[in-house]
């Protein structure tokens, strides 16, 4: 390893990026030499996924331990995330992009004001240099030098120096998810719940996400009904359902005490959306019933839910289906829209597709599997679902919020 703090070249630089990919402790030493290599103060290489936060990751170089721990113990990276991932998005991913934060002392009770308070000004920073790696609604990733507040301001140069790192980094970061993946604990039985056409919620003791399988991600990603806040934990577009999940998340994480609280050991909860209509609904349970997923020990509470939308009610085994009657990718997404009642218009509409292009399809899928009608082909599919049912108990059904109270 080329001595710290030493100008290396690009192609150096770029051997370093990947031998940290696989040695993370590696990242202090990338980072110096990269601020080093841009004439900059500092550097910073972040992710942050609430949806997933074993994977969270902050390194930096030269940034004072007062705004790094602000920035992570007052929950600051979250509103860097959604202050910033918008402006460097103009540029797009893998891009290099200027921000100034200099006038973000003049804007007092925002959350540009709180960034600049907590993480700016304690840095002496006025300027980044930064590249948004990856980016969703609960998730982004970036690498960003920085300049002080005289420093000389970034130009064109300073951006190509940039650009001939980014794709390295990402590819980098990728690597880093999947070290991270294969250490994570209980990853196998977390696999599993991958495999599920339920959505899947693991919630710690605190009440945080702690993971979701990639069918909540999806759910979660365009849904108005619930969300996560900047803690990590879920939050509800009504006020009185926020209370509800509130209590049963309490209620299935303290079950040992719940019956002296007269609390219920989680529930059931619909969500509403804006315009006061069923968005979701959601089944909370001790994480200890599902034995396979985790062994928990007392202090190791977690709470499990699950969640689906009403307007999915169907969920086809499409394993089978693509087994049996070898339904292409989208043969088996048009047959999940149409179970669901979904007229054929409708079906295009959604899959983005041409009204006879569906037509089309159909024809094929009535020669695949026999059908005559679309009747028949309905009782093919019903006859296949795989749904998940949210029981309700008789004493708690009255306190399943299903609409939006006035």
């Amino acid at each position: 390893m080329e001595r710290m703090g030493a100008m290396l070249s690009t192609e150096q630089m770029i051997g370093q990026i990947y031998d940290a990919a696989l040695k993370p402790e590696l990242w202090n030493t990338v980072l110096q030499n990269v601020a080093a290599y841009t004439q900059c103060q500092s550097a910073i290489f972040t992710a942050i996924d609430q949806l997933s936060p074993a994977y969270n990751f902050t390194f930096s170089h030269n940034i004072p331990e007062q705004a790094l721990q602000a920035y992570q113990e007052e929950r600051i990276q979250i509103i860097d995330m959604r202050l910033h991932a918008p402006l460097l998005m103009r540029a797009g991913i893998g891009e290099p992009s200027i921000a100034s934060w200099k006038h973000y002392v003049n804007m007092p009770d925002t959350d540009e004001y709180i960034f600049y308070q907590r993480c700016v000004k304690p840095s002496g920073l006025g300027s980044a240099n930064g590249i948004l790696l990856e980016n969703g609604k609960f998730r982004w990733a970036v690498f960003a030098v920085h300049r002080g507040l005289n420093a000389p301001d970034f130009d064109q140069q300073d951006l190509a120096k940039m650009r001939c790192l980014s794709e390295h980094l990402r590819r980098a970061l990728q690597i880093h998810r999947q070290i991270t993946l294969l250490k994570q604990e209980k990853q196998q039985a977390y696999n599993v719940l991958d495999c599920l056409k339920v959505g899947v919620l693991i919630l710690d003791h605190d009440s945080r996400v702690i993971f979701s399988n990639q069918k909540a991600k999806t759910v979660l990603e365009k849904s108005s009904a619930l969300t996560i806040d900047a803690f990590d934990c879920l939050q509800t577009a009504n006020h009185q359902q926020q209370a509800q999940l509130n209590t049963y998340i309490l209620g299935a994480l303290f079950r040992s005490t719940t019956v002296q609280q007269s609390l219920p050991v989680g529930g059931i909860l619909g969500l509403s959306d804006a315009d006061g209509g069923l968005a979701l609904m959601l089944s909370i349970v001790p994480l200890s019933k599902l034995a396979y997923v985790a062994q928990n020990s007392a202090d190791e509470q977690k709470v499990a839910i699950f969640l689906t939308e009403p307007k999915h009610q169907h969920q086809l085994a499409t394993a089978y289906l693509k087994q049996m009657y070898k339904l292409s990718k989208r043969e088996l997404e048009l047959c999940e829209w149409f179970v669901n009642g979904l007229e054929l218009k409708e079906i295009a509409q959604q899959c983005g597709i041409t009204y006879e292009s569906t037509r089309t399809y159909f024809k094929y899928m009535f020669e695949k599997t026999g059908c005559t009608s679309q009747n028949e082909l309905m009782q093919l599919l019903m006859g296949v679902t795989v749904d998940f049912e949210h029981i309700v108990s008789v004493k708690a059904a009255d306190t399943v919020c299903l609409r939006q109270q006035s």
